[in-house]
């Protein structure tokens, strides 16, 4: 009975269960029990907060009242299995003290039901490079099955057989949570020396009469790479427990001369010893090493130091970086290490060395870090400008953004396209010209040869590229990468100066493009890739960095795309430039070309065996331009920082209400050309989505009321001689000014409306000028003093007082005024 009593208390899981979940027998013969503990709720959530393998207090068994039923003594308790015992219970062969495995067994066994290793590391706080160890623990001994659910990882604890927890304590040595491999631990005890060399003899140095400790001290000293007690083992035949203790105890005592550092091979870490002055000069040779940006050879092991330096070298750039995949993969290349790096070790070195962490929180996204110098703060722009905070953006935004800032004529202007296409090709003329000149050709194919030594800068102005910030992206990228296109350039050329077969040559151009260009393009002609680049002079990394502190990026980019040519991003291997870029290479974007050269003569083109080949000719460009015309402008293009600002001023419009308020704001903030550019495209927006200006039925007397004060306004400035301009209306709605504008050209009173775009050309009708012009200087209606009249507005309105009656004879006041449009006239009144 007490077996099956413990096996259902132990399924209520480390933190047991109320007492009344038992029987008064069960109470009884539980309160027998040395292992059984009972506690009152506050003790239990201390033990969740501050966890102990420490037994509970047990007080409540000790002051339970004679004669009283124990499931009322008991009705607020809780009653559980010792800590130990509980463990020993389902796994005794299994030795850990660590909290995150007794919360995880405990999860699995109260549930019973399969949990997610997400679910298990939220709920308990567990880092994820932690959590793969666990798992792989607990699935290595057997004690839990891995599932995989919808693309997750699902773990369940298996049972025995029979259902049951419960298992036995087998002889033999109990399992660590660290245990890897006993094989050589029990080599070591049974007396046999491990394998040392490749022919499986030990390296055995020990002297008869030395002590052990002279032994070590020698070999410490004469170390150049530090030494473990693997290497110990090795070389001296003694179990790595005694190497490690030993060296221990001497570092202790020479502390001023021997130092212990944590080294990791893979994924294995040792403590090595080292004299402190040859750990001097190899932390010294790799900070050198990494000043220097030399290529670091890949190492059987690393330190801290070594993530600290490569982090500091990082640094050096902005001064702070996000711990993204591209920059800790730059660290793992500077450190010289194949092994990818776990972010959280990386946030521990950068703390060691004295460094900035901090953590951006951006909506609901994972928290981002990043690393910055200690002079820099959480509030400095290096820091801040490295996220944009993501917000979730309509399909009506969409639009908006499609329609004014990723047009796609502006977006080809911001990659460097010619919008005129008489000097595009003027360009490529001279480009060829110049290529068969250095050449010493007079005629050549019109291939990927050709193309592949122009450089990028005279490409890009030549190609239409429609993808936003594509050019400086493309630089970006570039400038991260300057060493491998000089290496690979350098490889391509020594072929050719070798004379390296042409199946070599090809493979070498045609391994970097892997589908994205046709065989013809990748191997035709490589024979002639033996002209210079427009600039032969490759920019260096360090000289892009040092012209980055004098001048803008988009002078660095433009340096960077005029030195690097086409044909060396095609051998650029394992970069992004092959996603993005080398699609775009193919001589198919440029045979549009050849047959504008064929057509108004400006080279000969000859077709032999199916190869197109160009000779150069006499070009008569004034009959070139006047073939072409000029239509390819960029009167309205407006830059792509500034489109955007235009966007994120206006994207919080309502779609109802956007064409008013996106023309007040266009009438407020703009002037001149580009308030011309903006009204056109916020026209043109409204012929393609009409719902922005949603028409309201109005019948044309309602219309005339509501825009009253409006038509009075604009009559006033009109009669006073101003020029009408869109920022004469920035207080009305964009719709109102026109429906007002559109009533005056009807009604005769002023000419010239043809859209609210060129309000500049609106005059006052000449009949109705012919109206007002009739001279009532020597009339004062009444007042006193005539200055009033004087008044221009006045003068003119008491003309039109006096046109209207005189024409009439007798006419009521409410249809005169009606008729004349006026104000509130007190004289009239009176």
């Amino acid at each position: 009975m007490v077996d099956k009593l413990k096996e259902k208390l132990f399924a209520f899981g480390l933190f047991g269960t109320q007492a009344r979940c038992f029987s008064e027998d069960e109470l009884q013969s539980l309160l027998r029990q040395k292992w059984t503990e009972v506690v009152t709720k506050e003790q239990l959530e201390k033990l969740r907060q501050s966890f102990t393998q420490v037994s509970l207090e047990d007080t409540c068994a000790k002051t339970l009242p004679k004669g009283m039923c124990l499931r009322d003594a008991l009705a607020d308790k809780y009653i559980r299995m010792n800590t130990i015992e509980w463990k020993n219970y389902f796994c005794p062969n299994f030795n850990f003290i660590s909290k995150e495995y007794y919360f995880v067994f405990d999860m699995l066994i109260t549930t019973g039901e399969p949990v997610s290793t997400n679910e298990l590391r939220l709920a308990f706080g567990i880092e994820p490079k932690k959590m793969f160890y666990i798992v792989k623990k607990l699935a290595t001994l057997g004690y839990v099955d891995k599932m995989n659910i919808d693309g997750k990882l699902y773990l369940k604890y298996r049972k025995n057989a029979d259902g049951s927890y419960r298992q036995e304590k087998t002889k033999g040595k109990r399992v660590s949570i660290n245990a890897r491999d006993h094989s050589e631990e029990g080599n070591a005890e049974s007396g046999a020396f491990p394998e040392g060399g490749p022919d499986g003899t030990c390296a055995i140095g020990l002297c008869v009469g030395v002590p052990l400790i002279d032994t070590l001290k020698e070999m410490l000293v004469e170390s150049r790479c530090g030494l473990c007690s693997v290497d110990v083992q090795r070389m001296l035949g003694i179990s790595i427990k005694k190497a490690h203790k030993l060296l221990t105890k001497y570092c202790a005592r020479n502390s001023d001369s021997i130092k212990a550092v944590n080294e990791f091979e893979g994924k294995i870490r040792r403590v090595k010893f080292y004299s402190i002055k040859e750990y001097a000069k190899s932390c010294e040779g790799r900070r050198q090493e990494l000043l220097a940006n030399a290529a670091v050879d890949t190492r059987h092991a690393i330190t801290m130091e070594d993530r600290i330096l490569a982090i500091e070298q990082q640094l050096r750039k902005n001064g702070a970086f996000p711990l993204d995949k591209r920059n800790v993969q730059e660290i793992q290349q500077r450190c010289g290490w194949k092994y990818a790096f776990d972010r959280r070790t990386l946030i521990r070195s950068a703390l060691k060395g004295g460094f900035n962490v901090y953590t951006h929180v951006i909506g609901s996204d994972q928290p981002r870090y990043v690393v910055a110098l200690p002079d820099v703060s959480e509030k400095d722009p290096a820091v801040t400008g490295l996220f944009s905070v993501k917000t979730k953006i309509s399909e009506f935004e969409k639009s908006v953004l499609r329609f004014f800032v990723l047009n796609v004529r502006a977006l080809e202007l911001d990659n460097g396209f010619e919008p005129s296409r008489f000097r595009r090709l003027r360009m490529l003329h001279d480009y060829i010209c110049n290529f068969m000149r250095e050449s010493g050709l007079r005629q050549v194919p019109f291939n990927m040869d050709l193309i592949g030594c122009m450089s990028l800068s005279l490409y890009l102005r030549l190609v239409p590229i429609r993808k936003a910030n594509f050019r400086d992206d493309l630089a970006a990228i570039l400038e991260h990468n300057m060493d491998k296109i000089q290496a690979a350039r350098g490889r391509l050329e020594n072929a050719i100066s070798i004379g390296a077969p042409f199946q070599e040559r090809r493979e070498m151009l045609s391994s970097s493009l892997e589908g994205h260009c046709t065989s013809s393009d990748a191997s035709a002609g490589l024979d002639s890739i033996r002209c210079p680049a427009p600039d032969a002079r490759m920019c260096s990394v360090g000289s892009l960095e040092e012209e980055a502190h004098t001048c803008s990026f988009k002078d660095v980019a433009s340096g960077i795309l005029e030195s690097v040519r086409v044909s060396d991003c095609m051998l650029l291997h394992g970069s992004e430039i092959r996603d993005e870029f080398l699609p775009k290479f193919k001589i198919s974007r440029y045979r549009h070309y050849l047959s504008d050269f064929e057509k108004l003569q400006i080279f000969k083109v000859m077709y032999e065996d199916g190869v197109e080949s160009i000779a150069e000719m006499d070009v008569d460009w004034a009959r070139v331009q006047d073939a072409i015309g000029h239509h390819d402008a960029d009167d309205d293009y407006i830059p792509y920082e500034q489109r955007d600002s235009f966007f994120q001023s206006v994207r919080h419009f309502g779609e109802e209400s956007f064409y008013n308020e996106c023309f007040r704001y266009i009438a407020n903030t703009y002037s001149g050309r580009e308030l011309g550019i903006w009204k056109d495209r916020l026209d043109a927006f409204r012929k393609h989505t009409p719902s922005i200006c949603p028409e309201v039925p109005r019948t044309d007397s309602d219309l005339r009321r509501d825009l009253r004060g409006l038509i009075i306004d604009i009559k006033r400035r009109l009669l006073k001689g101003e020029v009408l301009s869109l920022s004469s209306f920035k207080n009305h709605n964009a719709v109102d000014v026109e429906q007002a504008l559109r009533m005056l050209s009807t009604d005769k009173i002023i000419a010239g409306f043809k859209s609210i775009g060129t309000l500049e050309n609106v005059h006052l009708h000449e009949l109705f000028r012919r109206k007002i012009e009739v001279d009532v200087g020597h009339l004062l209606f009444g007042y006193a003093d005539a200055g009033v009249v004087r008044d221009d507005y006045y003068h003119n309105f008491y003309n039109m007082v006096y046109h209207a009656i005189i024409t009439s004879g007798s006419i009521e006041k409410d249809i005169l005024l009606k008729k004349v449009d006026s104000t509130i006239v007190v004289g009239m009144k009176e």
